[in-house]
């Protein structure tokens, strides 16, 4: 039988057998990769190297490709409305050029801060006033409120000058109010600190009324409560607790109950 040879071009191994004189002999040859995928055509079992490539992933419309993103929202801005900073002035404010006048243009500049800082808060559609608080500020910490939608849900917004220079985002006075199970926790440490014998105290801490007063954020709180007095008669009281937004310390103010 004449010896089976392959050119030498390839990298694959190939055992190719020789009869010559009834024996057998072996001869290793390298067979090119495309005439070996073209020989295991037509053999079971044996799928050419091309083929096998692609079955390990999806098909090329399957996977992923890179999406634009999204558009980033534009910022909320609040219109500020023609008369929201109309300029303070001496025959208007005599008392706040009396005690301010030294800051005047200071305060005018805060006031615009003020206004812009709450027109970027979304619960902001317009803002409709802003204004010194002439109760809270000194000359030295100046503070501002800010009025939004006067004419629909009104929300107002506090500042100090400190959080202006620093650039705090604007939460409401709603936001800022305490809960009802905050009031009242607030309230029982009020109570413990009003009466004489606090351990004869007995505070009914599960049935008590709550109210948030919008749109300033204040909340108050009607708390029953039992105390002994130095004779161990023991009294029943009501307490009010009053609370500013984000203030704990809260004013009390308690009346005696008629005994039942």
């Amino acid at each position: 039988m004449k010896s089976i040879l392959f050119p030498q071009m390839g990298d694959v191994q190939f055992h190719v057998h020789k009869f010559s004189g009834g024996k057998a002999t072996r001869h290793m040859n390298l067979i090119p990769l495309t005439v070996l995928a073209l020989i295991c055509a037509g053999t079971a079992g044996c799928v050419p190297a091309e083929n096998n490539k692609d079955q390990a992933l999806k098909p090329q419309s399957e996977r992923p490709r890179a999406k634009a993103s999204a558009p980033k929202a534009k910022p909320h801005k609040a219109e500020i409305s023609s008369y929201a900073l109309t300029p303070y002035t001496p025959d208007q404010y005599p008392k706040t050029f009396a005690k301010f006048g030294s800051r005047m243009d200071e305060l005018e500049a805060y006031r615009r801060k003020a206004a812009e800082t709450a027109a970027r808060n979304p619960q902001c559609k317009q803002v409709d006033g802003s204004e010194l608080s002439s109760i809270k500020s000194t000359l030295n910490n100046m503070q501002f409120f800010v009025d939004c939608n006067m004419d629909s849900k009104m929300v107002r917004f506090r500042f100090t000058e400190s959080e202006l220079d620093n650039q705090v985002a604007a939460v409401s006075e709603s936001e800022k109010a305490f809960t009802k199970e905050q009031s009242g926790e607030l309230c029982k440490e009020l109570i413990r600190k009003s009466v004489n014998h606090p351990s004869t105290l007995g505070i009914n801490g599960w049935d008590y009324g709550y109210k948030k007063f919008e749109p300033v954020g204040n909340t108050a709180v009607w708390m029953d409560f039992k105390a002994k007095n130095g004779f161990g008669l023991e009294l029943k009281y009501t307490a009010e607790c009053k609370f500013q937004p984000g203030n704990p310390n809260g004013e009390i103010t308690i009346r005696e109950r008629e005994a039942s």
